[in-house]
């Protein structure tokens, strides 16, 4: 019992952490621009409200500088608004020109209540990473991984900052979750819940497409059925379809940045999918490998040399575990390597 509540305080320390060091600094460079996707998202929220439309793809000229899909920017949207409008209510503001014309010139408050989301989102990943730990070995795992994360560098400033990377982790980190339990007890509740999570996490960032690969081979990995009849099962192709119509709503519901993605047009998506074209070879690809590598270990060398230790680990472990785990980073950087 002693044992059981240590843990638990453990944590409670461990979740202070992981928002004390998201928030801390919170203003930082404001309210000059450092990074790009701030303005992209937090603009594309506001447009919204300007324009009163949650549809970009009706605005294809004003959301331009919204080069991501639309969810986050309602996120961001549903924290603002509530602020903007007591701001208005209860200032001196003839109309809401005069209002907008006060933000152009004061807008470190609304940048600070998206970055204060996307830190509460990347805290909120560390919580989820010691739920994975812990699922998968135990309790005191889950709190190292959650402690390590805690202290990341690359993390923290990735949360600090209101850019698409924190939430993309956050729903990456979801499915991983759900993809254990879904491996190790499929019941038809964690396949309805990760459609939603999948379903969702496209309307985040289509990186969280890739993500599938994990969920599929959580099914096929679990149980002791044949393959063909892990085919026909409907909880499969309750996950499928769930996720299929929530990613074309948000395909839809911004078509112009859908197609910047996959066909290439201009913006820096369509950039992205030219790199991704032009980037062939073996040695270009077995060099985007060591180029993340080096990433890791500069920005994070305690996380990456424990993660190397653990994978070997569990390769002992579980093979299947090792290949579930393995497949995202693999998936992640053969489809987007040279970005």
């Amino acid at each position: 019992m002693a044992k059981k509540h240590l843990s638990y305080y453990c944590l409670a320390v461990i979740l202070f952490l992981a928002v004390f060091l998201r928030v801390w600094g919170l203003d930082a460079g404001l309210p000059y621009f450092f990074v790009n996707d701030e303005r992209s998202l937090v603009y594309g929220a506001l447009k919204m409200g300007q324009l009163k439309t949650l549809i970009p793809g009706l605005h294809p000229e004003e959301f331009k500088i919204l080069y991501y899909p639309p969810l986050i920017s309602y996120i961001y949207l549903f924290f603002l608004s509530p602020f903007i409008l007591i701001k208005y209510f209860f200032g001196s503001f003839a109309n809401f020109t005069e209002l907008g014309n006060y933000f152009i010139l004061n807008p470190t408050s609304l940048w600070l209540i998206a970055r204060l989301v996307n830190a509460l989102i990347g805290a909120s990943t560390v919580y989820l990473i010691y739920l994975i730990g812990k699922k998968i070995l135990n309790q005191w795992v889950g709190l190292i991984s959650a402690l390590f994360l805690d202290f990341s560098f690359l993390h923290i400033q990735l949360s600090h900052f209101t850019r698409q990377w924190s939430p993309v982790l956050f729903f990456a980190s979801l499915v991983l979750l759900f993809s254990f339990y879904i491996y190790q007890s499929p019941q038809k509740k964690y396949y309805l819940w990760l459609g939603v999570i999948l379903g969702l996490g496209f309307g985040i960032s289509y990186v969280i497409g890739l993500t599938l690969m994990i969920f599929l081979m959580a099914h096929f990995f679990s149980g002791h059925f044949s393959f063909r009849e892990k085919i026909k099962d409907k909880n499969l192709w309750l996950t499928l379809i769930i996720f299929i119509l929530l990613a074309s709503v948000f395909i839809l519901l911004y078509p112009q940045e859908f197609l910047r993605f996959t066909v290439g047009q201009e913006g820096s998506a369509g950039v992205m999918a030219k790199n991704i074209v032009a980037a062939k070879g073996l040695y270009a690809y077995f060099s985007s490998f060591v180029y993340y590598f080096k990433v890791l270990l500069f920005y994070a060398p305690l996380i990456l040399i424990f993660s190397l230790l653990g994978t070997i680990f569990l390769w002992f472990k579980s093979k299947k575990i090792f290949f579930i785990f393995l497949s995202w980073p693999i998936i992640y950087i053969s489809v987007l390597y040279r970005i």
